[in-house]
C-alpha cells in the first residue's frame, strides 16, 4: 500500500499565496520524487505508477506547479485565452483548477521566433492552465528519467549545463590520441517529427493526459490545425519528452562496441564515445570507416523507430585535426594538444548584435547604451569563461570599442576628436579608454561598458582527485585546459608510535622535476618528527607512495617500481629510513576482478576502474579487505544529493544517540543490579546470594536497557529485523512492544 504524508489545502480563501508553506510543499514533492527513484531502480514499475498518481494529485505538488509557471520567464506570455495569473488570488484558485477528471487542453498558440540562418523556428504556447499541469506531470517523470538517462545526456536536465558537456568533449579527446575522427549529428526537425505512437507507448506517464497534449492542436490566424507527430517547442513538458525519446542512444553504442574501459572495448578498439546535449551530438571514432559504415548506419536505425532521421546535409564526419563546432565552441587538435575557443560563428553573431544595437541607439543617451551592451556581454562571457577565450575577448572589444569611437563620432560631427574622448571615454584603476557614464542620485555614481576582457577565465568544472575543492580561476587558458591536482596523504612512517603524513599531489601528466619534488616531500616529513636535537634517534622509517596517472619511468616495464638508497661502491643498503614506491597507473592491465592477486593490485584496480565497477563484482574485489570496501562506499556517496548525504547524516546521529543512550541504560541496570545483589547479600548473609543477587539484577538491567532502546528506535521508523540485530531482543518481543 503506498502511502505519504500531504500539505493539506488551506480551508479558507483568507490564507493567502505568501502564507503557504513552501519549504514543508518542497520536502513532500522530494520525498515522494526519491521513492519514484528507488522503485525505478528495482524494476517495480507498478509503484512507480502509483507514485507518480499519488504525487500528481497532491496539493504539495500542484502548489509548486502553478509557483513554477508564474515565476519564470514566460510567466507574462499568455495563451489562446489570453489569461495570465498574477495575482495571488489567481494563482492560489489555479491550484483548485489542476484536476485530471474532465481535463482536456487547450489548443496552442502559434508563434515564431528567428533562428540564426535567417529562418523562422514555430512555438508552441499552451495556455497557463496547460503549462501548469505539464508542471505538475514534470514532477512526476524527472525522477524516472534522471534515473534511466544516458549518462553522457546534458541538455534539459537539473544541474547540467552546456559547459559540462564541452568538459566531457575535452576529457574525452584531449586524453585520447588515437580519437581521430567526430561524427557530426544533426537531427532533422527534432522536436517536430517524433512519432506520437512511439511516446505514448514508452514515456511512463497517464496515457490520456499524454494523448490529449500530443494531439491538442495549434491556433494560427483564427485557423486551427491539428498535429500528427512531434511535441511542440514553448510546453515546459517538451524538453524531457525529447530527452526521453533520444535516451538509450548511448547504450545502444556501448552494446555494439563495448563500454569504455571493459575487455570488449580493448578487444575492438573503436573508440566509439557520444556526447549529446538535447538533439546535438557528437560521436568519436578511431577511424572514418567505423564512423561511416558502422555508427551512422546504427544511430539511423536507432531514430527511424522514434520518427527521426538524420539530416544528411548537417551531418558530417570530420578530423579532430580540421577541428568542429559544437554548443557555439570550436574543438581542435593543435599539435597533440587538444583547445576548445569559441566558434568564429559565435563571434561573428555577437558582433553584428553588438553593432546593431549600436547603431539603433545612436539617440538615447550613453548610460542606456551601456546597460543593453552589458546585458549582451556579460551573458556571452560567462558562456565562454570555460574554455580559451582570451584572444576571442579581446578581439570583441576592440571591435566594439572601434564601434562605440564610431557612434561618438556621428552623434557629435562638428566636434573634435579630443572632445569626444574626454566626453565619453574615461580612466579607471590604470585603464585608458573606458566607455563609462556618470550616474546622478544612484549608486554607484558611475557606469561602464563590461569588458570580456576582464572575464576571468574559469575551469572549475574540473574536480581535483578524491577531493571536493575547486581549482583555482585561470585567466589564461590559451595553451589548453589543464586538469586538477588532489592532495591525497601518500608519504607515511613506519615503527610505533603515531604515523606521520605529508601530501604529494597525484599527478595526471609528467613534469619535470617530479621525482626531486618527491624526495623532498619525503625529507620534509622526515625532518617534522623532530623538534629539538636530542629527538634524533626516535625519527621513524619514511615510506613514499607516489600513485600517477602518467608514465614517469618510460624504461621500466613494472606498474610498480622501488627505490632505496644505496652505497654508491657496494650497493648495500645501510641508509634504510627512506622508501620510494611509485605506481605508474597506465602500465597497470589487470582488467578483470578474479585477476587481482595482492592488496596492492586492488588499490590500483580501484584507482583505475573504481567509477566502472559494478555492484555484483566489488565482493570478487574487496575480499576481506574493509579498507577498500569503505573507499568504494565513500566513493559512491559523490553520486549523492545534497538531500540524500543529509538523511544519511541525520540518520547516522539518530544511531549514535541510540547507542549512547542504550549505554546509559547499561550503566543504570549495572548499579541497580549490584545494590541489590549487594542488599539480598546482606540479608541473607551468604556469599551465593550476594553473587546471585548481582546476576540477577544486572540482567535485570540489561534487559530494560535494550527494551528501552527497542522502543525508541521503532518509535523512530527503524526495521525489526536491525533492531533484533542491535538489542538482541527476538522478533516475537519487538512486536510485542510494537503493538
Amino acid at each position: 500500500m503506498i502511502t505519504s504524508k500531504t500539505v493539506s489545502a488551506p480551508t479558507n480563501n483568507t490564507e493567502t499565496w505568501n502564507q503557504l508553506p513552501w519549504k514543508k510543499c518542497q520536502k513532500v514533492v522530494m520525498r515522494l520524487q526519491r521513492r519514484i527513484v528507488k522503485a525505478v531502480q528495482q524494476g517495480r514499475w507498478g509503484k512507480v505508477k502509483a507514485l507518480q498518481h499519488l504525487l500528481t494529485r497532491s496539493f504539495s505538488g500542484k502548489a509548486l506547479a502553478v509557483k513554477r509557471v508564474t515565476e519564470n520567464q514566460g510567466k507574462n506570455t499568455a495563451g489562446i485565452d489570453r489569461q495570465l495569473w498574477s495575482t495571488c488570488n489567481t494563482k492560489f484558485q489555479g491550484i483548485k483548477l489542476l484536476k485530471q477528471r474532465g481535463y482536456k487542453p487547450s489548443p496552442l498558440k502559434r508563434i515564431y521566433i528567428s533562428k540564426s540562418n535567417g529562418k523562422r523556428r514555430p512555438l508552441g504556447i499552451p495556455t497557463i492552465k496547460d503549462r501548469a499541469m505539464q508542471a505538475l506531470y514534470l514532477l512526476a517523470l524527472e525522477p524516472v528519467a534522471e534515473t534511466i538517462s544516458d549518462r553522457h545526456s546534458y541538455g534539459f536536465r537539473p544541474k547540467r549545463s552546456c559547459a559540462d558537456a564541452i568538459v566531457a568533449s575535452h576529457l574525452l579527446l584531449a586524453s585520447r590520441n588515437q580519437l581521430q575522427w567526430i561524427l557530426e549529428g544533426d537531427i532533422k526537425g527534432c522536436f517536430d517529427n517524433i512519432n506520437h505512437e512511439w511516446l505514448i507507448k514508452h514515456i511512463p506517464m497517464e496515457k490520456k493526459i499524454l494523448h490529449s497534449w500530443l494531439k491538442a492542436g495549434f491556433l494560427e490566424s483564427k485557423t486551427l490545425y491539428p498535429t500528427t507527430a512531434g511535441t511542440p517547442q514553448g510546453g515546459i513538458i517538451s524538453p524531457i519528452l525529447a530527452n526521453f525519446t533520444l535516451n538509450g542512444l548511448e547504450k545502444l553504442l556501448e552494446s555494439r562496441f563495448g563500454k569504455l574501459g571493459s575487455k570488449r572495448r580493448s578487444k575492438i578498439r573503436s573508440g566509439v564515445n557520444v556526447i549529446r546535449y538535447a538533439d546535438d551530438f557528437i560521436i568519436s571514432g578511431i577511424t572514418r570507416e567505423v564512423l561511416e559504415n558502422e555508427v551512422k548506419p546504427l544511430v539511423s536505425s536507432f531514430l527511424h523507430e522514434r520518427g527521426l532521421i538524420l539530416s544528411e546535409e548537417k551531418t558530417k564526419i570530420t578530423s579532430i585535426t580540421t577541428g568542429f563546432d559544437f554548443l557555439g565552441c570550436n574543438v581542435r587538435r593543435y599539435n597533440k594538444k587538444l583547445i576548445i575557443k569559441p566558434s568564429k560563428e559565435s563571434i561573428k553573431r555577437l558582433l553584428n548584435k553588438a553593432r546593431a544595437l549600436i547603431k539603433a541607439n545612436i539617440a538615447n543617451t550613453q548610460a542606456v547604451l551601456i546597460r543593453l551592451l552589458n546585458s549582451l556581454l556579460r551573458g556571452w562571457g560567462n558562456y565562454y569563461s570555460h574554455v580559451c577565450a582570451k584572444r576571442a575577448f579581446h578581439k570583441i572589444d576592440h571591435e566594439i570599442m572601434c564601434a562605440l569611437w564610431k557612434w561618438g563620432k556621428k552623434r557629435h560631427p562638428r566636434k573634435g576628436l579630443r572632445w569626444i574622448k574626454n566626453r565619453y571615454f574615461k580612466v579607471m584603476k590604470q585603464r585608458q579608454w573606458v566607455f563609462a557614464a556618470p550616474i546622478t542620485k544612484k549608486k554607484p555614481k558611475e557606469i561602464r561598458r563590461f569588458s570580456t576582457v576582464g572575464v576571468t577565465i574559469k575551469n572549475d568544472v574540473f574536480r581535483g582527485f578524491m577531493t571536493d575543492k575547486p581549482v583555482r580561476n585561470k585567466k589564461d587558458l590559451d595553451k589548453g585546459l589543464k586538469r586538477s591536482v588532489g592532495k591525497p596523504a601518500c608519504c607515511v612512517s613506519k615503527g610505533g608510535g603515531s604515523s606521520n603524513t605529508t601530501s604529494l599531489p597525484n599527478q595526471f601528466t609528467k613534469t619535470k622535476g617530479f621525482e626531486k619534488r618527491a624526495q623532498y616531500y619525503a625529507a620534509k616529513a622526515y625532518s617534522s618528527q623532530a623538534d629539538q636535537g636530542d629527538d634524533y634517534h626516535n625519527l621513524k622509517e619514511i615510506i613514499f607512495i607516489a600513485v600517477a596517472d602518467c608514465i614517469i619511468f618510460p624504461d621500466k616495464v613494472e606498474y610498480k617500481s622501488n627505490h632505496v638508497i644505496l652505497d654508491q661502491n657496494s650497493f648495500e643498503h645501510d641508509l634504510k629510513d627512506f622508501y620510494f614506491v611509485f605506481i605508474e597507473l597506465p602500465k597497470f592491465t589487470k582488467t578483470k576482478e578474479d585477476q587481482l592477486e595482492n592488496i596492492v593490485e586492488k588499490w590500483c584496480y580501484f584507482f583505475r576502474y573504481a567509477a566502472e565497477t559494478r555492484e555484483e563484482d566489488l565482493d570478487k574485489i574487496v575480499g576481506s579487505d574493509v579498507i577498500i570496501k569503505r573507499a568504494y562506499e565513500e566513493m559512491n556517496k559523490f553520486n549523492w544529493s545534497e538531500e540524500e548525504l543529509l538523511a544519511y547524516e541525520q540518520m547516522k546521529k539518530r544511531i549514535m544517540d541510540e547507542i549512547a543512550a542504550f549505554a546509559q541504560k547499561f550503566d543504570e541496570g549495572l548499579k541497580v543490579g549490584h545494590e541489590k545483589g549487594r542488599e539480598e547479600g546482606i540479608q541473607i548473609g551468604h556469599e551465593k546470594g550476594r553473587a546471585e543477587g548481582r546476576q540477577e539484577g544486572r540482567e535485570e538491567g540489561e534487559k530494560q536497557a535494550k527494551i528501552a532502546m527497542a522502543r525508541n528506535l521503532l518509535k523512530a521508523g527503524v526495521s525489526v529485523d536491525l533492531i533484533v540485530e542491535s538489542t538482541g531482543l527476538s522478533s516475537d518481543k519487538i512486536i510485542e512492544l510494537q503493538e
